[in-house]
């Protein structure tokens, strides 16, 4: 995300303010030290006009691949149930 924004010339306090996040929440979130929730993933994607699967995407992405092994699945954390 932090480089996404840097990309787009963008400071936290204009992506939280477009996110409707705090500033904190959001560097927070760029350090990982902290997960946001699912809205407010989407609402930072979407200030930084990208697409939330873009975080989930390894450099080396096969999209093609039909078979993923258990050793080759990627996992998603959501925090504490």
């Amino acid at each position: 995300m932090r480089e996404r924004r840097k990309v787009r010339d963008l400071s936290l306090k204009d992506v939280a303010a477009k996110a409707e996040v705090s500033v904190g929440l959001l560097s927070q979130v760029e350090r990982g030290l902290t997960m946001p929730s699912v809205r407010s993933l989407s609402a930072i994607c979407k200030a930084l006009e990208m697409p939330v699967s873009w975080l989930f995407e390894g450099p080396d992405d096969d999209s093609d691949q039909v078979v993923v092994r258990s050793h080759g699945r990627r996992t998603l954390d959501l925090g504490a149930k």
